[in-house]
């Protein structure tokens, strides 16, 4: 039901029903292949999938519940992204961050949100969530969507304070810092709802050097936006 193009005409998104169940699949237009996105529930129906052009399906989707969007990829060279972010700090608005992409490994954190506190010169607060009825899909990130009308718990830990004039060392440390927090958070609300934790992907086998960026960026000490948070789920 409801098949949706690709932008690149190359495979459709659709409703797949069997039974009284339906599930979200993605059509291989050239050898027919069928991808279940989705299990076959029989209380939840996808409605009128539809794909998203530019990359920005989650940050259309959130603006219906009043939460803007800065869309960017460390992949794709984020300088626009992050001098937006830096832009929004210093509003004094809170931005969050999923420290893991975009491309993994799943909650292992990067360094991109450590930079973008330690150049605004404001704290990280590690927030996560977890729902006992749940979909978490068979992607790279192990993204996760809560069913409704299903329990969930939010937690947060103590904030992580990164100095202006971190070198890579402690840039490091704060990140494994990071990933350490948020990856207990996620354990701990799983737990709390009765939810087979998402266990994080292998860790490097090396330590990587991370470069420290806009060491030159300035702010004016008394106009410190409130913060920065870093969201997982896994992460």
């Amino acid at each position: 039901d409801h098949p949706t193009p690709s932008p690149d005409g190359r495979t459709v998104v659709a409703v797949q029903s069997r039974g009284g169940t339906n599930r979200l699949v993605r059509v291989d237009l050239e050898t027919g292949d069928i991808l279940g996105l989705t299990p076959f529930l029989d209380d939840v129906y996808w409605a009128y999938p539809a794909w998203s052009p530019d990359g920005r399906f989650i940050a259309d989707t959130i603006k219906h519940f009043g939460v803007g969007a800065i869309t960017g990829s460390s992949s794709r060279g984020g300088t626009e992204a992050l001098r937006a972010v830096l832009k929004t700090l210093a509003s004094g608005a809170t931005i969050g961050i999923t420290p893991d992409g975009p491309r993994g490994p799943h909650m292992r954190a990067g360094v991109g949100a450590i930079n973008a506190a330690r150049m605004a010169g404001v704290a990280i607060l590690p927030v996560t969530f977890a729902s006992r009825r749940r979909i978490v899909f068979k992607s790279w990130d192990r993204f996760v969507v809560a069913l409704p009308f299903s329990k969930g718990v939010l937690l947060w830990g103590d904030p992580i304070e990164i100095a202006r004039d971190s070198d890579h060392v402690a840039i490091e440390r704060a990140r494994r810092k990071l990933e350490d927090r948020l990856n207990a958070l996620c354990y701990e609300a799983d737990r709390l709802v009765g939810a087979q934790p998402i266990e994080p992907a292998p860790e490097a086998d090396e330590a990587l050097e991370y470069p420290v960026a806009g060491s030159d960026a300035k702010s004016s000490e008394d106009d410190r936006p409130e913060g920065l948070s870093a969201t997982g789920g896994g992460q």
